[in-house]
């Protein structure tokens, strides 16, 4: 597959959306980064084109365009992070092991010591997250016929998806009716952000500041700045899950 593949026909629908995913379980998120839908379908898109190596710069981004809609401004996608009503919180155990079976065959030595230094074997508390009836919906201005193939080739959200955290059995993309839509649709209600937005977005008047990207992928350095992001959004979440575990 090609990025010619992935770009857009010369017409395509875009509409207001619901896309709603279906958890097994609960699922581990970022502080303060939460999960955004437009991150999600440029992971994907990466995967797709073998580039998830190759992502270094902005520069290396040129090519992972996605079916969602920009914001005039072009700083931002019209596509919000992920909400939920949290359930219960859980911990779990990670245990991080040195990697053994790479010492075998890049070294000479004959013992290693996993009961104290660099190799000592870690004992790490997952804080977990379960939603409400293990629902996680986003909105979004995009064309349901491209994006919705996209999610199907995201199998589980948030991080530590290889210890089976954030595993995803269905998902749902619904185009919304007039009726259904509010004044800032999709990235802002009542007030208050739903998804990181530049502090100067009219109409903003409950949030907390915060240093991010505007654009996917939010782990890269270049290009943050300070964002307005909910008062008790994602960040707040995890550190109260903490604070439990």
């Amino acid at each position: 597959m090609t990025a010619s593949d992935l770009a857009p026909p010369a017409y395509s629908a875009y509409v207001p959306l619901r896309i709603t995913a279906h958890l097994e379980g609960g699922f581990s998120v970022s502080q303060d980064q939460g999960v955004g839908l437009d991150s999600l379908l440029m992971s994907v898109v990466a995967k797709l084109l073998q580039k998830t190596k190759a992502i270094r710069s902005v520069a290396d981004l040129d090519e992972l365009e996605i079916p969602v809609s920009k914001h005039p401004s072009g700083r931002y996608y019209l596509a919000s992070f992920g909400e939920y009503q949290v359930q219960d919180f859980e911990k779990r155990y990670l245990t991080k092991r040195p990697p053994i079976t790479e010492y075998r065959r890049q070294s000479t030595l004959k013992s290693i010591d996993i009961g104290a230094g660099p190799d000592k074997l870690q004992r790490d508390v997952v804080p977990i997250l379960i939603p409400d009836r293990g629902l996680v919906q986003w909105y979004a201005v995009g064309d349901p016929a491209r994006l919705f193939p996209l999610l199907h080739r995201a199998p589980s959200l948030g991080r530590r998806h290889a210890a089976g955290f954030g595993a995803v059995y269905r998902w749902s993309c619904e185009p919304l009716m007039p009726a259904e839509l509010w004044e800032g649709f999709p990235v802002l209600r009542d007030g208050c952000p739903l998804r990181p937005l530049p502090l100067d977005t009219s109409g903003l008047t409950t949030f907390r500041e915060h240093t991010l990207r505007l654009l996917p992928p939010y782990w890269l350095m270049e290009g943050q700045e300070p964002c307005a992001i909910p008062v008790q959004g994602w960040g707040m979440l995890h550190e109260r899950a903490q604070e439990e575990a």
